[in-house]
């Protein structure tokens, strides 16, 4: 995987408070066992974080970049909608082996701290250590000339995202605010408004091949509880990182179900 930043959260907290003008976010307070704003508490390290992480932005429990890709060094890339259709045997193949950053954007010690040392796994108590693969951090100079994807302060982040596969059909859409360009987002999101990468459609998706997996099935949150062995890997995971918290139930009815 490349990217052009450091993942926001604990693996760019040098990046990011050498650039602020302000000591208000060094502020020493108590933290509980929440994840904490991703531009907060510069001094707490190697806790999970939240995006955005702004203090003039929205509150959310999307966990950071750094988090989320820290989770996958133990659940490997795929999800509750893909586990099942992998033969145990070849799982590991899912799983990152580089992440490629500018050499001018790591910090070492964050990204050390960040993704191997915070998890002491040495030191858990879970059997989590048997699914961990840590991936590498591999960096890159970029090159002279004016490179397009690099980021740039004078420049306003574009507000929608191009879906494109040329395998599957049909695949080439505008994303805007999580639903299909031109479409409403304040009010209810139909069929018609939503991503064919939406939760929704992937689990129909997965109906489609495997019909079997919907036995005594009437939600999505009972779907993904009923991958027991990607819940008890995840539910180990969070253990070692302490604060991870939880998100907003994401659930609804299975179409053609009461």
């Amino acid at each position: 995987m490349f990217v052009t930043e450091a993942p926001c959260g604990d693996a760019s907290l040098e990046n990011i408070s050498s650039r602020s003008s302000s000591n208000v976010d060094w502020k020493d307070e108590k933290c509980g066992l929440e994840p904490i704003r991703g531009r907060s508490f510069f001094n707490r390290k190697g806790l999970v974080r939240t995006k955005p992480g702004r203090r003039d932005s929205q509150k959310s429990l999307s966990k950071s970049c750094s988090d989320k890709l820290c989770m996958k060094q133990f659940t490997s890339l795929l999800n509750s909608t893909t586990f099942s259709f992998i033969d145990p045997a070849y799982r590991y193949q899912f799983y990152l082996e580089y992440i490629v950053i500018p050499e001018e954007n790591i910090s070492p010690v964050d990204v050390q701290r960040c993704f191997s040392d915070r998890l002491n796994l040495d030191k858990s108590e879970t059997n989590i250590q048997d699914h961990f693969h840590a991936f590498k951090i591999l960096p890159t100079e970029l090159p002279d000339f004016p490179y397009q994807f690099k980021l740039n302060n004078s420049l306003k982040a574009c507000a929608t995202s191009l879906v494109y596969s040329p395998v599957y059909p049909n695949m080439l859409e505008v994303i805007n605010k999580g639903v299909l360009n031109g479409r409403s987002s304040k009010k209810h999101i139909n069929k018609e408004a939503s991503s064919q990468l939406c939760r929704e459609a992937l689990f129909e998706r997965v109906a489609e091949l495997n019909s079997n997996c919907f036995e005594n099935i009437k939600t999505y949150s009972n779907f993904k509880g009923s991958i027991k062995e990607l819940r008890k890997i995840k539910e180990g995971a969070k253990k070692i990182f302490k604060n991870w918290g939880e998100s907003t139930i994401d659930d609804f009815t299975i179409r053609g179900e009461s």
